[in-house]
């Protein structure tokens, strides 16, 4: 049970007393201790007053023969309740070791209360009969300093209000229990603190940090309030002499003293249990002054948010009186109903103020919050409604009566949940795969803690019916629990357990909460319009839960998240907070929208810095909103954001969110969408049914490719609307004309000209033809330039030559990054002209008297970025050769000055973009191998994917026949082009 001693510990013998819940002392502390009713307490000062009896009537010589005056050892016992204890001087120099109760690690707490550790459900044992388990292994040894002794009226000593005053010395461990009756006596090893650097930097830092906060904490005190001795929650007003000593102490306490003075200071101001008993068990002075920081701050706060606007900030103690105005208002509102401390208004505010206590009873606020409800309660109580604060305050109780602090949806975590969920997520989307697969993990961990927890509890059901057989009498019959025979009488029988059946793990409860894991925060990062916030909604549908969405998009204050502080005029909680409101459950599914597009640091803080306690799994379960300044709980919220483009969000945030890409859709995506989703819903809308419109396959697929041209499917929609409106008033029309012979339901492809107009996309691979110097690049468009962010699309390049001195001219808007790449491309035909057949002579120039325009088409849109160099060295072969470039064929990668062709991103996108163009041949670098293999089975299908280590594999590629490619040989270390994909 104890640790062993360390070999420089000294073990001293020690009474040893438990205190009653909560009582407990600490070093430089001062505690009154009852002692009626204790025999232990009462038995072990019989011994030591008639230990000092015997020891002051003892002679000199005698003294002198016996042991060394040591104040942890105990001489014999002597026979006790044989000495008055109301004959002990007060002055006795007696040394107890004083023991705490722990309820938060004790069994017969937990015994007592089973699932929670909370000081407010625990029921206090006797401490006089309370196990060695239920204590705490450190105490505190305390010093006898006085006793008090209650008279009564007749002059009688009042012997229930008997209690001893201590002051705490040392910490001590527990080594060895010697005894236990009539009182606890055992081997302890004294604890004192010690400081090996006084100089240290960061013990100076924290001593210096808990002298401010205990100055700043003394400053509030001193400030006076009318409010009346009936409230105990109320903060006493310090005297000014009082309180300048106790400044001065503190400034005056040295840093190798630190952990004394944290002890002294916690005790003043006697925070919960908790917190006294685990500043006790710090032995690390560093770790006990960052724990007495921190429950110093909580108080500072605490304090704070009592005083409110009678705070007033001065730089000196002279203040002016108030003005004269402010006193004639007071005068003359209305007399306040019912003495001091009641209701300050009519009968209709005190039934408001009776629903309101009801409200937060029913609430179940944490008990860590209790005080501060009940603390607030009271001060609303003493307002008249006709005050400025009134409303204030009870807007504030109505916020924490409504946070759902307990309330829960259960999570529908049977048998067929795992169906259910797939079905709702193909229900609702096509496609997505990832993300439902990270759905379905979340959701079968969930149900497999629940079997396991089920199976526990069935194992230990049939564990009890075995004790309670083995337990029974032998000489009687034994009634067993199950469907046995009624006429049969079993006696003694040895139960085996059994495998529990799938019927009966459904009848076992569900376990509790504590079995539920940790909820996951996801990221949806994408292109508008590819599912991002529908998916969400399908998430909270699969798993049974509420859903909010709170739109983050444009917000650039950091209070918009943690709340406004209540000193502020219309003040409100946080958004996060708000959102649980609406709900009214603690786990429900928060879409956190637009997370890219929220506002960065500025004059009212960081709110994308505020989101990193929201997100942090480690962190907000204790989440902090400045409004309501109690912990909310956000553990169990499932969070999922979206974004457009992730680089935008701050990498710290980043990084506490699994992420997870919507690329844009395929043609086939879209054309399944829009059957199964899209049409549907348009039909629905606009009046008609799924008989009376019908687009066939052609119509559809004519606009996905000539009147959209989108990552999603918002403009789809759009259309696929404008086609079944038009049909709606051609079905109106033949209705009203008693027609309805006449009327088409299929809409034909001859009328998409007339509903939708000319077509808007052209195919121009077919238009520009096979011509020397025109290459088709591949580009994906990130910030929304042409096309939506998100989707990929061909850029032609167009080389061109011209009389000149051999200069290189780019235009059509292009970055310093792109022209990088077309420099590097000329200085590699150059260098290679003579491999290429293109010159005779290695030494000939073949830009000599020549200059050179390069030209990206639709200038209006920026081009950047590393991936167009294969398109521009082909380019230039191909205009120096005077040799054609198929239409169908496209290109991405970089080239170093070596010709190595190097690995570009946004794969999926190019290619998709390619295949809505027309393109039938693809040549991507060798490196984004493994970006080929995720894209959808339909682009590996539809395109001739190769894959190239070296410029001169593309150019093999480019143009087969041509014998000066052909002959000429790739390094020995490069891998020849692999094949289709």
């Amino acid at each position: 049970m104890f640790d062993p001693p360390s070999s420089t510990s000294i073990l001293h013998t020690l009474p040893l007393l438990p205190l009653p819940h909560p009582l407990l002392l600490l070093p430089s502390a001062i505690l009154r201790v009852p002692i009626s009713s204790r025999r232990d307490i009462q038995s072990l000062l019989a011994k030591l007053a008639y230990d000092a009896l015997s020891e002051s009537s003892s002679t000199p010589n005698s003294q002198s023969d016996s042991q060394p005056n040591n104040p942890f050892t105990t001489p014999s016992t002597p026979p006790i309740d044989t000495v008055d204890i109301s004959t002990i001087p007060k002055d006795s120099n007696f040394i107890i070791g004083f023991l705490p109760l722990d309820p938060y690690n004790s069994p017969s707490a937990k015994a007592t209360s089973p699932g929670t550790t909370s000081s407010l459900s625990y029921r206090p044992l006797d401490p006089a009969s309370a196990s060695l388990d239920d204590l705490s292994t450190i105490g505190t040894i305390g010093r006898v300093i006085g006793f008090e002794h209650p008279k009564l009226s007749d002059g009688d000593t009042d012997a229930s209000g008997a209690a001893i005053l201590v002051e705490g010395k040392e910490r001590f461990r527990i080594r060895n229990i010697l005894q236990k009756t009539p009182f606890v006596e055992g081997e302890v090893e004294v604890l004192i603190d010690h400081v090996s650097d006084p100089n240290d930097v960061e013990l100076s830092s924290l001593h210096s940090n808990l002298q401010q906060l205990a100055t700043t904490l003394l400053h509030l005190l001193r400030i006076p309030l009318p409010i009346t001795p009936r409230d105990p929650d109320a903060p006493t007003h310090l005297p000014a002499p009082l309180a300048r000593r106790l400044q001065g102490f503190i400034a005056s306490s040295p840093a190798r003293l630190s952990g004394r003075l944290a002890d002294f200071l916690i005790a003043a101001i006697e925070p919960p249990l908790q917190d006294r008993l685990l500043l006790l068990q710090d032995l690390d002075i560093k770790a006990r002054l960052r724990r007495a920081i921190g429950i110093l701050e909580k108080r500072v706060d605490e304090l704070k948010s009592v005083l409110g606007g009678r705070m007033i900030v001065r730089n000196a103690a002279h203040q002016p009186p108030p003005p004269p105005t402010d006193i004639v208002i007071r005068r003359k509102l209305p007399p306040a109903r019912g003495g001091m401390g009641g209701y300050g208004g009519d009968e209709e505010q005190y039934a408001e103020i009776a629903v309101l206590e009801k409200k937060l009873k029913t609430a179940q606020i944490p008990p860590n919050a209790q005080q501060t409800v009940e603390r607030e309660l009271s001060r609303l109580k003493r307002m008249q409604s006709v005050q400025p604060e009134y409303s204030i305050q009870r807007t504030y109780l109505e916020t924490l009566a409504e946070i759902p602090w307990v309330v829960e949806t259960e999570d529908r975590l049977d048998v067929e949940a795992m169906k259910r969920a797939r079905e709702v997520l193909d229900r609702d989307h096509f496609g997505l795969e990832k993300v439902k697969r990270r759905v379905l993990e979340y959701l079968a961990v969930l149900r497999l803690k629940v079997v396991l927890a089920q199976e526990q509890a069935a194992a230990a059901q049939v564990e009890d019916k075995a004790e309670v057989a083995r337990e029974a009498p032998s000489n009687g019959p034994v009634t067993v629990i199950g469907p046995t025979d009624p006429t049969v009488s079993v006696v003694n029988p040895i139960p085996s357990p059994r495998p529990t059946t799938a019927p009966e793990l459904q009848q076992l409860p569900t376990p509790s909460k504590a079995t539920i894991t940790r909820a996951p925060i996801l990221l949806l990062v994408g292109p508008p319009g590819t599912g991002k916030t529908s998916l969400a909604k399908s998430i909270a549908t699969a798993l049974g839960r509420k859903f909010h969405r709170i739109s983050l998009g444009g917000i650039h204050s950091e209070a918009e998240i943690r709340g406004h502080r209540r000193t502020y005029i219309a003040a409100m909680p946080g958004v996060v907070v708000n959102g649980l409101r609406r709900v009214g459950v603690a786990n429900p599914v928060l879409l956190l929208d637009e997370i890219d597009k929220i506002g960065g640091r500025s004059q009212n803080g960081d709110p994308s810095a505020a989101l990193l306690e929201v997100l942090d799994p480690e962190q907000n379960w204790s989440f902090s909103d400045h409004y309501v300044n109690i912990p909310v709980d956000l553990s169990k919220v499932i969070f999922i954001a979206t974004a457009n483009d992730k680089r935008e969000i701050p990498p710290a945030l980043l990084d506490r969110m699994e992420t997870i890409h919507l690329h844009a859709y395929t043609n086939l995506e879209k054309f399944h969408i829009a059957s199964r989703f899209l049409i549907p819903k348009q039909v629905a809308l606009n009046g008609l049914k799924t008989d009376q419109v019908q687009l066939p396959e052609q119509v559809i697929q004519t606009i996905i490719n000539f009147y959209t041209r989108e990552p999603g499917v918002r403009n789809l929609e759009r259309e696929i609307g404008s086609v079944v409106r038009a049909k709606a008033v051609q079905y109106i029309d033949a209705k009203d004309s008693s027609n309805l012979g006449h009327y088409k339901p299929q809409v034909g492809l001859e009328e998409l000209e007339t509903i939708l107009g000319m077509q808007r996309y052209r195919p121009d691979l077919t238009e520009r033809g096979n011509r020397p110097g025109i290459v088709n690049g591949l580009v994906a468009f990130s910030s929304g330039h042409g096309v939506m962010s998100g989707s990929g699309a061909i850029i032609f390049i167009e080389a061109a030559a011209m009389p000149g001195q051999g200069n290189l001219r780019l235009t059509g808007n292009l970055g310093n990054v792109i022209k990088e790449s077309a420099e590097v491309a000329l200085t590699w035909v150059k260098a290679h002209a003579y491999d290429l057949g293109l010159t005779n002579s290695r030494d000939d120039d073949i830009t000599k008297n020549k200059a050179i325009h390069v030209h990206c088409p639709a200038g209006s849109d920026p081009k950047d970025g590393p991936s167009a160099g294969v398109a521009f060295i082909v380019a230039l072969v191909s205009l120096f050769s005077d040799r054609p470039v198929p239409a169908t064929l496209a290109m991405t990668g970089e080239v170093s000055l070596r010709g190595r062709v190097t690995a570009v991103g946004a794969i999926k996108e190019k290619l998709i973009g390619a295949l809505s163009a027309g393109v039938k041949t693809v040549i991507v670098p060798t490196p984004n191998r493994y970006n080929v293999q995720e894209l959808p089975d339909e682009v590996k299908r539809s395109l001739d994917i190769v894959c190239a280590r070296h410029i001169w594999d593309v150019l093999k590629v480019v143009w087969p026949d041509w014998s000066s490619v052909a002959a000429h040989d790739t390094l020995p270390s490069i891998a020849p082009i692999s094949s289709r994909l």
